[in-house]
């Protein structure tokens, strides 16, 4: 499968593959409240500083209104709890060289989905990821 003038590719796409697994973890198993939408905002620009990826934010309930309507009626639920503002994060590779492959990773992630408001019977959106 790998040869051993393949070994360096080999360990750098493993360290890559647990890299992004560390990531996920973070911000998916992480408490709410710990990983709010400024938080995630935070991490993100900061695993990304100084690398070929540029983070761009969008953030704001009147840019929501215009560029991404559903957002803003879910970001609605955060009106008074600053912490839970929602947050649109775009990151762009820039490489140099030739471009010889193009990628695209399309996700969509949401953090506590209602925008903080606990909809749920019993006090259990919470817990919710």
């Amino acid at each position: 499968w790998w040869s051993e003038s393949d070994s360096s590719q080999l360990l750098k796409l493993v360290a890559g593959l647990e890299a992004g697994r560390y990531v996920a973890r973070d911000l998916g198993v992480s408490d709410p409240e710990r990983m709010a939408p400024p938080r995630v905002m935070e991490y993100v620009k900061s695993l990304f500083d100084g690398s070929c990826v540029n983070v761009e934010v969008v953030e704001g309930h009147s840019v929501f209104e215009k560029k991404y309507p559903l957002l803003a009626a879910v970001n609605r639920a955060t009106k008074n709890v600053e912490r839970h503002h929602g947050r649109v994060l775009w990151l762009t590779y820039q490489g140099s060289g030739e471009v010889t492959d193009t990628v695209m990773l399309v996700g969509k992630g949401i953090c506590y989905d209602t925008g903080g408001a606990d909809i749920k019977a019993g006090g259990v959106m919470a817990g919710m990821h």
